[in-house]
Parts: C-alpha cells; sequence; structure tokens
C-alpha cells in the first residue's frame, strides 16, 4: 500500500525514480521494489522518501485500511468553524518498525482544502516503547501532555521525566523524542504547530 503510494505521488510531481533516488541516496532499483511493496522500507528510509518528495511522512504512515468515519462538520464548512471526531472512528496512523500507533484528535483533511494549522495525536506508548526510532526534528512548535503514566522526553542532550498531568513544550527544529522507560503503559496526548500534513 504505501508503495502505491509513493508511487502516485512521484509520478504525479513529475520525478523519474532516477530522481527521486538522487535526492534520497537510495538506488533506482530499490525504490522501484518499494513502490512495488516487494520491500518496505524502514522508517528512516520512509522520511528520506518523504523528504525527496516534498511530502509529509504523514502521508505514508496514515492506515487506508482502516474503517472511517469524517469528523462531523457544520454544514459545509469542513472544518472551519468546528468538527467532532468520534473516540471510536479516529483515524490512525501505525508505525509497525517501533510497534507505535498515533490516533489523530484533530481532522485530517482528505483533500488541500480547509486544513487545521494544528495536528493532535493521542498515543498510548506500550512498555519501554519510544514515540520515534530516534531524535526526530521538525519545522511545527509541539507541545504534549502525560494523560497516565510516566514518560522521558529526551531533547538534545537532556532527559525530563513527565509524571501524569506533566506538560512539555518543544520549540519548533529542536530534536527530541520521548519514551516510556516503564513497565506498563504509558498515555500522552501531543498538538503540533503548523500542522504537517
Amino acid at each position: 500500500m504505501k508503495g502505491e503510494k509513493i508511487k502516485s505521488i512521484r509520478i504525479e510531481k513529475g520525478y523519474t525514480l532516477a530522481d527521486l533516488a538522487a535526492k534520497t541516496g537510495y538506488t533506482a532499483s530499490y525504490l522501484s521494489q518499494i513502490e512495488r511493496n516487494l520491500k518496505n522500507p524502514s522508517l528512516e528510509a520512509l522520511r528520506k522518501i518523504s523528504d525527496g518528495l516534498h511530502t509529509p511522512i504523514i502521508t505514508f504512515l496514515i492506515d487506508e485500511n482502516e474503517k472511517y468515519i469524517p469528523a462531523e462538520t457544520h454544514e459545509s464548512d469542513a472544518f472551519e468553524r468546528y468538527a467532532l471526531l468520534r473516540g471510536t472512528s479516529r483515524r490512525k496512523m501505525i508505525v509497525p518498525e517501533i510497534g507505535a500507533e498515533y490516533q489523530f484528535i484533530t481532522p485530517i483533511p482528505r483533500n488541500s482544502l480547509n486544513k487545521p494549522r494544528m495536528l493532535g495525536f493521542y498515543n498510548e506508548l506500550k512498555p519501554q516503547a519510544w514515540v520515534s526510532e530516534k531524535l526526530v526534528t521538525h519545522e511545527p512548535e509541539e507541545s504534549i501532555i502525560v494523560i497516565d503514566g510516566l514518560v522521558e522526553v529526551y531533547v538534545d542532550d537532556k532527559v525530563f521525566t513527565l509524571v501524569k498531568g506533566d506538560s512539555f513544550y518543544i520549540a519548533g527544529n529542536v530534536p527530541h523524542n520521548i519514551k516510556n522507560p516503564t513497565d506498563t503503559k504509558a498515555i500522552i496526548v501531543a498538538y503540533q504547530s503548523p500542522a504537517m500534513y
């Protein structure tokens, strides 16, 4: 599924496999295998591909097979005034490499019109799990709050321990990661602004 989406976006942007290979550092042959779903790209490879295609990585991680019920909106305003997302029908982003599953708590547009300016995630972190496989850097600012459990926030070379009720702000372009170092699950809610789609 990811492969077909990568190929579709590559062609839509007018890139050849050789163009994308030059942008990512991977061979055209390897990229072709990904596009034909013969190889499953690592999260790092997916990041390089999304950067090369100037497309947010979220595009490749949303679970398109899930049953999705659109947000309830006011008339035709489509997220301009409000949107109600039921807990039972949130869109999901799955990162199998690290066993992470994110549930979106803000609307995810299916087209380029009326995109919300913030992006919210609900994340249940399994014991000993990380939010990402390495420190991540992104342009949006991010704020998290611990809903349950304990997490460690890694920023640059510092580690901060947060417990239920604690929140943490991270400026844009600051390397960071979050870990659940315990033997029980932790729940966090995170918001990014501006949203990366």
